[in-house]
Parts: structure tokens; C-alpha cells; sequence
């Protein structure tokens, strides 16, 4: 049985230091809060005491979801130590070895094989080996040797120092860790197929994907807001190419005045700042309508909900639960892996981030095709027109350094090349999608207009019946 090694906890208060006064002797304790705090835990219960003093150090400098990554990433050394009967200070170059052996081995989770990507080993190891290097240089080694180092101060694990080809970046290396996958493979973009057919299954039956059986008083209402809601975040994914953690944080009071201006604020995640930024994304009139539209859905949801004695105050934050609160990023994640499930996607990997891969390589495809339409040609060795076109896309992602960007620019000119003379009927298929989802909205509307008045439902129900056999003739659809 599989055993879930630690646990992230919310708005967490902290000791800084405790003063005593020279007068009365009194305490005074003064408290820091971390917005997010992950410990740890062996396989067997214990608390694992070394690596949760390092992840509460590291959660001072850190917000967003990182320190849940970090936790995440080393419990694999966690349960590589305990499995070996190793401690910390007891490890060698030959575990480290075998401690990679081990994570590239093939392993089974609710009925699917996973196997761990070079990418990934690369990435836990680095933790690792960053997590060693904090450990021997704390007051908590005492260690008679050395335990992590350069080759000329013999210690037991020899690393070197490398930067990344890609964002520069200095990181310890260590013999044991596996060649880079290609980035292009790693970074691989959402494809059209896979969203039209995410798209679908919302479509065929919205309360399948609820799980969970609601009031029959507030089930139809509840049905819908899901909904648009799963339809909102498809769309919002697409368009915007944001971070999941981004979305669930997307406030609504803020927005409500700015999306008349034709954009909306996104909060950026991934920063070293405790203050929430908020970015401006620009929309369309279209695409204004779209966000205004699911707003709309969200709060005749809230006003059915307080009419059945639910909740009383309303949370500021786009998404919302089946009962009303604020959706959790976890929350969001798990239910976008049922619909990966629905629609067929089993052993192929399917995730909210390839829809930022999706948007970062779209972006840059269209800024050198402008180029190329202004200058009537490509000049793929011109670094500085790839700065200025990274520059522009890091203020719509939230990306603070364009070094993490530059992976995306093999990519974009490969996928130029092979895929240019579909875009238009890509482009033909999206327009296709987009009106049959909104004739889909439409008829869930008219359920409720048939129950006022149903003379008037039918009229609507044939107009979108001719509507629909249009567009299917309009794009050739069978």
C-alpha cells in the first residue's frame, strides 16, 4: 500500500524569536506566517525531522506551490533511505547510483504503469543533491567526513558545477544523473484532438464528472454552474495559457469593473513575492463576453444556493465548488484528470500545463509569422528579435526572466514548418467547436424558459436545431 509521505498545510504560524524582558521576566513571541508549509514524514510514521527543518527554512523565501513540490520530490530519498537502511550522513557515491536506479524503475499507480522521464530523475536529483549540500553546512551535521563535494576535497559524494543551457542557471551535478530527454518532447503542447475531445465529454454529461450526488432541490442548478465552469476553464486554459494555481486565484471583485475595459487580472504564481501581482491579460470584445458570461452562471449558482439556506458569504475567487466555496488548485487538478480519464487518455500523458506549452509556442508562431509577413522572410538566427518577441510573451505568462522561455523556440519553428498549411482548418475547426458548445449553453438555458413558457422553448429549440444543421454544412461537418 502506497503511502502518501507528506502533507501541505495552509497560512501557517510560525516563531520567529522569543524575547524575555529584563523587568518582569514576561515572554513576548513574535510570529512569522508562511502561505504554505510542507513536512514530511518516513515510511513507517516518524516525523522526518532533517528534511522538514530544511522545507519550513526554504518556505520563508518561497510562495505558491513550490514547497509542496519540494516535499513531493523528496520523499522519493525518503523512502530510498528508509528502504536501504541509510541515513542521511551514511550515503555515497554508489547510493546515489543506486538511489537513481531506483526511480527509474517502472511502477504501478491505480492501474497504470508510470515511468519516471530523465527530466524528472534530473529534477529530483538536483533537489537532492541541493538538499545534501544545505544538510552537511547546517548545525545539525556532525559528521566526521565530508559528505558532499568536489573531487579535490574527497568527500563521499563528488559532484561538479554546471549551468543550464537554458536558463544559465548553476546547479550541483553528480555522475549518476541521467542524460536530458529533448525538450521538445518534455514541453509538448496540448493538441487540438485531445481538447476537442476534453470539449466533448464536458458536453455529453456534465453530472457524471460530479461524483458526488447533490439536493435534489439544487441539482439541476448545480449541473449547470459545473457545467461552465469546466467549460470556462478549457477555454480559459487555451486562451491564456495561465497556471492552474493562477486560475483557482483569479479574483472576481477586481475584475468585475476591469473586464468592461477588455482584459482581465490574473494572478501571477511562481514569484518570490508574499503579496499576490496581478497581471493584465488583454481580451477581445468576444472574449470578454465569454469570462462575463461565466460570471453571469456563477452567480445565479450563488443566488440558488443562498435561496436554499446555503452559504451566506461569497468567495472572491472565480471558482467555485458544488457548494459554493473557493475550488482548491487540488481540487481542480483531480477533476481535470477525470475528464483526461472520460475521454480516453489513459496512458498518454494529459495535462493543464501542456495548455501552457499550447499558448507560450501558438504566441511565438504568430510573432514570427507577422515578422515574416512585415519582412518577407524568416531570420531564425536573429537573437534579438527571439528577446523581443520572449519579452512581449513573459508579460502575458507572468514569467519573471525570459531564459525559461527560450526552449520554446525550436519548438515553435518546428511545429511552423510541419503543421502551417493546417492552421486554417485548424482555425475552422476551433470556430466549429466554439458555436456548437454555445448552442449547447443555449439549449441548457431553454430547459428553464420551457418552464415558464414552452411555446416560446420550442421556437428557440428550432432555431438552434437550423443553426446547428447550418454550421455543420457551413464547415462541412457529417
Amino acid at each position: 500500500m502506497n503511502r502518501k509521505l507528506f502533507t501541505t498545510y495552509d497560512s501557517v504560524l510560525l516563531p520567529s524569536y522569543i524575547r524575555i524582558s529584563n523587568v518582569g521576566g514576561d515572554l513576548s513571541v513574535q510570529t512569522s506566517e508562511l502561505a504554505k508549509l510542507a513536512l514530511t514524514i518516513w515510511p513507517d510514521g516518524r516525523p522526518c525531522t532533517i528534511v522538514n527543518y530544511w522545507l519550513t527554512d526554504q518556505a520563508l523565501n518561497l510562495t505558491g506551490d513550490s514547497i509542496t513540490t519540494y516535499a513531493s520530490q523528496l520523499t522519493h530519498l525518503i523512502k530510498f533511505c528508509h528502504n536501504y537502511a541509510k541515513n542521511f550522513h551514511e550515503l555515497h557515491d554508489q547510493d546515489i547510483f543506486d538511489f537513481v536506479r531506483e526511480m527509474k524503475k517502472p511502477k504501478t499507480l491505480a492501474g497504470k504503469i508510470k515511468i519516471s522521464s530523465n527530466n524528472q530523475i534530473r529534477q529530483i536529483l538536483k533537489l537532492t543533491l541541493r538538499f545534501l549540500m544545505w544538510f552537511q553546512n547546517s548545525k545539525i551535521y556532525f559528521g566526521k567526513t565530508v559528505l558532499i563535494g568536489t573531487v579535490d576535497i574527497n568527500a563521499q559524494i563528488t559532484i561538479t558545477w554546471k549551468h543550464s543551457s537554458y536558463t544559465q542557471a548553476r546547479y550541483i551535478h553528480h555522475m549518476a544523473m541521467p542524460s536530458r530527454n529533448s525538450p521538445i518532447r518534455e514541453k509538448s503542447p496540448i493538441s487540438n484532438e485531445v481538447i476537442t475531445s476534453l470539449e466533448n465529454c464536458i458536453s455529453i454529461d456534465s453530472t457524471i464528472l460530479n461524483g458526488r450526488e447533490a439536493p435534489p432541490r439544487l441539482k439541476n442548478y448545480i449541473t449547470d454552474y459545473l457545467y461552465e465552469r469546466r467549460t470556462f476553464c478549457l477555454w480559459i486554459f487555451k486562451r491564456s495559457g495561465l497556471r492552474p494555481a493562477e486560475l483557482t486565484e483569479i479574483p472576481v471583485d477586481e475584475n468585475r469593473d476591469h473586464l468592461a475595459a477588455g482584459a482581465i487580472f490574473i494572478p501571477t504564481k511562481k514569484t518570490r513575492n508574499s503579496k499576490i501581482i496581478l497581471r493584465t491579460f488583454y481580451l477581445s470584445m468576444s472574449e470578454g463576453s465569454r469570462v462575463a458570461r461565466y460570471l453571469r452562471a456563477r452567480s445565479d449558482f450563488l443566488a440558488n444556493i443562498r435561496k436554499h439556506g446555503g452559504i451566506v458569504s461569497e468567495p472572491n475567487m472565480f471558482l467555485l465548488t458544488n457548494k459554493g466555496q473557493q475550488l482548491n488548485r487540488l481540487a481542480l487538478t483531480k477533476e481535470f484528470q477525470r475528464l483526461v480519464t472520460r475521454a480516453g487518455y489513459i496512458n498518454q500523458k494529459v495535462c493543464m500545463s501542456m495548455f501552457r506549452h499550447r499558448f507560450i509556442t501558438k504566441e511565438i508562431q504568430l510573432y514570427l509569422k507577422e515578422f515574416s509577413r512585415t519582412q518577407d522572410k524568416y531570420d531564425f538566427s536573429d537573437e534579438v528579435l527571439f528577446q523581443s518577441i520572449l519579452k512581449r510573451i513573459a508579460t502575458k505568462t507572468g514569467h519573471k526572466s525570459i531564459r525559461s522561455l527560450w526552449s520554446y523556440i525550436n519548438l515553435a519553428i518546428n511545429d511552423l514548418f510541419i503543421f502551417a498549411e493546417a492552421d486554417e482548418l485548424i482555425a475552422q475547426n476551433n470556430l466549429y467547436t466554439e458555436g456548437m458548445q454555445l448552442s449547447a449553453s443555449l439549449r441548457r438555458t431553454t430547459n428553464f424558459v420551457a418552464r415558464r413558457n414552452k411555446g416560446l422553448a420550442d421556437e428557440i429549440l428550432t432555431d438552434l436545431n437550423n443553426f446547428e444543421a447550418l454550421m455543420k454544412r457551413l464547415f462541412r461537418k457529417a
